[in-house]
């Protein structure tokens, strides 16, 4: 890979980190923001990857601007990063974004989440998920806010 497709790249996820931290301020987590720091590994020392967007206590997101991102493997291998972060973070729940070609709106992205950790916010009796899930931001900021994550929209309250 060129060095320039390779920024291009870095830019093209960091267009998406920074729409999806838009949206989760503007619906109910006003401190989040992009992760400045990431994970990395060195001979004398390692940092866990803590994920991409902090300020949303309890919760890990990981966005993604793949297009290779529906393949199972590469999808397996990020739920797999993305849970890594879950725990080195000591959060609740982990998330993966997939930004969602022909759709602007960082609420109608996808979002995906281990088949467990549905079945847990949900209150389904486990284990009537053992894949992953996937659904849009907006929903899963609507069962995040019933399960009291982050401060829902007085209109969203009411529902």
């Amino acid at each position: 890979m060129s060095p320039s497709v390779g920024k291009a790249n870095r830019d093209k996820g960091a267009r998406a980190e920074l729409a999806v931290v838009k949206w989760l301020r503007d619906n109910g987590w006003p401190g989040a923001e992009r992760a400045i720091a990431t994970g990395h590994r060195s001979r004398i020392r390692e940092r866990a990857d803590l994920g991409d967007i902090t300020g949303t206590p309890g919760l890990v997101w990981q966005v993604t601007d793949r297009g290779d991102i529906e393949q199972l493997a590469v999808m397996t291998r990020r739920l797999a990063e993305t849970d890594a972060q879950r725990a080195a973070a000591h959060a609740d729940y982990g998330f993966l974004v997939q930004r969602r070609r022909g759709a602007a709106d960082p609420g109608k992205w996808w979002v995906h989440l281990g088949g467990l950790n549905f079945a847990l916010l949900t209150r389904v009796e486990p284990p009537m998920f053992e894949g992953f899930v996937r659904l849009a931001l907006s929903d899963l900021t609507r069962l995040l806010h019933r399960a009291g994550y982050g401060t829902p929209a007085t209109s969203e309250e009411n529902r």
